[in-house]
């Protein structure tokens, strides 16, 4: 995963006609759009939940309203640290 330098760096580097083009996108995609994003594994060991949790924690911190959701193929356990900790969130 690259450093929050390192994408400030190539947010800086978009051109600005770009930069208000997006931004327009964006402010749209927040007022007419609610995205619904399903994580989906084999097995929901583990992988599905973690991809929600990061993906909601990412969309929070850009002030993106999404829902998500996590599914997989059969239940099974969760380690219990795991839970305890996505429990402390915020959300």
């Amino acid at each position: 995963m690259k450093n929050s330098r390192i994408i400030s760096e190539e947010i800086n580097n978009i051109p600005i006609g770009q930069k208000r083009m997006l931004s327009e996108m964006i402010s749209y995609l927040q007022h007419q759009l609610r995205p619904r994003l399903h994580f989906i594994c084999t097995r929901n060991s583990g992988r599905s939940h973690l991809s929600q949790i990061w993906a909601h924690t990412l969309a929070y911190s850009y002030k993106f309203e999404v829902e998500t959701f996590s599914n997989g193929t059969e239940a099974t356990a969760f380690h219990p640290n795991a839970v305890a900790t996505s429990r402390k969130s915020h959300f």
